[in-house]
């Protein structure tokens, strides 16, 4: 088999009251206190898993943050970083989606924006280095600058695409109420 699953020493170890969840204590941190939490059926993508196993993934991930906090007093913030899918760099073979929690202290980076390039490295295999498919972003030359009027039509173009795509999906928002224009 081709399948490889990083093995998991730490006892640190948190399975959410329904056993949807695991909170592990993350291989290879890249700051003190980082967790990793996976959904125990495997899936490649978000939208692949259950309204439940969603909720449960954050509610597990909100207790994880809460004990982390507790754990360390210094951290005053957390990144949550989820990568759907293998083109946004998400590692692991066979793919898994999977959660990161990573508390936050002040000038605990001397760049606060490196936590994502941290991230983009990371692999649960020890010795591995994930590389992410590379974004090609156009020049700032060749970018059309953006009014606030331009933003807000953007936003009302994409929130429109998101109510014909949960009315074709049959009215379900996320919490399963309904979707209601305001």
């Amino acid at each position: 088999s081709n399948q490889r699953t990083a093995r998991h020493t730490s006892t640190t170890r948190f399975t959410s009251p329904s056993e949807r969840t695991v909170a592990l204590k993350a291989p290879k941190p890249i700051l003190p206190g980082h967790a990793v939490l996976l959904p125990r059926r495997r899936v490649e993508r978000l939208s692949a898993l259950s309204d439940i196993e969603v909720t449960d993934l954050f509610e597990s991930a909100r207790l994880t943050q809460e004990r982390l906090r507790l754990a360390n007093p210094d951290a005053t913030s957390f990144n949550y970083m989820l990568k759907d899918g293998v083109a946004a760099g998400m590692p692991g073979e066979p793919p898994h989606i999977h959660l990161h929690v990573v508390p936050r202290s002040p000038g605990d980076l001397a760049n606060n924006d490196e936590v994502y390039e941290m991230i983009d490295a990371w692999s649960p295999m020890p010795g591995e280095v994930n590389t992410p498919p590379a974004i090609e972003f156009p020049d700032d030359a060749s970018r059309r600058a953006r009014t606030e009027e331009d933003m807000a039509a953007e936003a009302r173009g994409y929130w429109q695409q998101y109510l014909s795509q949960a009315s074709a999906e049959g009215g379900r928002s996320v919490d399963g109420a309904g979707v209601g224009v305001g």
